[in-house]
């Protein structure tokens, strides 16, 4: 493990009540956690699989975090990347890992403090635009998707990875889920998502839905300790630790019971310079955004 704290500055000054008052995005930068989307590398393959990325393609990934799913699709596609993510704490640790890649790969990845709106009218459409749970936080859902369409060349595609209700939770679990990460939780379930991601016109290409699980409290505790092994987290004083410790598996122990009740889509959606008719007859099991109108 890496030791330089370019992205945690003065560990040793930091306290309980700063750990305390660290935003949820600042505590994931705190710890270096990967945060990986839904599926890890598998989903992050099947994005540039399907979207046919090469040396030739731009992408924009909103919501970028601590980078690993813009240093991923740089690594496996050669792809030029831009990341922007509006926590400086969280752009500063992605800044740090693109830093310690070679310089081959290095160069083609840019990480990026920006709000998704201020990149209207300032950067060129690129070819993908890859988004996470970023919408998740966002208050303006329907203008964000319009402002991804408005990111996109003709015929780019808007690859979404996101979460959602496979049944209805336990309301408790959704407040505690939602404290945590500082942001009402919407109970949406994946046809909720797809109305949403589609109703700007764009297309729907390809979607794929997973379940996922819980994991035992055993598993959620040896990674909680993993975590806080980490060198860099060394020069943390006993309460700061402790704190820091408590934030921690507080947080992971309610995303894992809700794990219980979700899954998430994979979906590719496409910009059209011009509406299609609609695909009538389809294979059994595919999921489409709309009927005729």
């Amino acid at each position: 493990m890496q030791t330089d704290n370019a992205s945690s500055p003065n560990l040793d000054r930091l306290t309980a009540d700063d750990v305390d008052r660290l935003s949820y995005p600042e505590l994931v930068a705190l710890v270096r956690e990967t945060n990986r989307c839904p599926g890890g590398k598998r989903t992050i393959n099947r994005i540039a699989r399907l979207t046919l990325l090469d040396r030739e393609s731009r992408v924009l990934e909103v919501g970028c975090t601590t980078g690993f799913t813009s240093i991923e699709l740089a690594a496996i596609s050669r792809a030029r990347i831009l990341g922007v993510d509006v926590i400086p704490a969280a752009v500063a640790e992605a800044e740090r890992r693109r830093r310690a890649l070679p310089a081959s790969m290095a160069e083609r990845i840019e990480f990026r403090v920006a709000d998704l709106f201020d990149l209207l009218g300032r950067i060129e459409p690129v070819d993908l635009v890859v988004v996470g749970g970023a919408t998740t936080f966002m208050q303006r859902k329907q203008d964000a998707v319009q402002a991804y369409q408005l990111l996109l060349r003709p015929y780019g595609f808007l690859s979404v990875t996101t979460l959602f209700y496979r049944s209805e939770p336990p309301q408790d679990i959704v407040q505690r889920v939602g404290n945590i990460i500082g942001t009402r939780i919407d109970v949406k379930l994946a046809p909720d998502w797809l109305d949403l991601f589609t109703s700007t016109g764009l297309e729907l290409y390809h979607c794929e839905r997973h379940e996922l699980d819980a994991r035992p409290p055993e598993v959620i505790d040896a990674y909680v300790r993993y975590m806080l092994m980490q060198p860099h987290l060394n020069g943390l004083c006993a309460e700061a630790r402790a704190a820091l410790h408590g934030r921690w598996l507080e947080a992971m122990t309610a995303f894992n019971e809700n794990h219980r009740y979700l899954g998430y889509l994979l979906a590719l959606l496409r910009r059209n310079p011009f509406e299609e008719q609609p695909e009538l007859f389809l294979p059994r099991g595919t999921i489409v955004e709309s009927s005729f109108r």
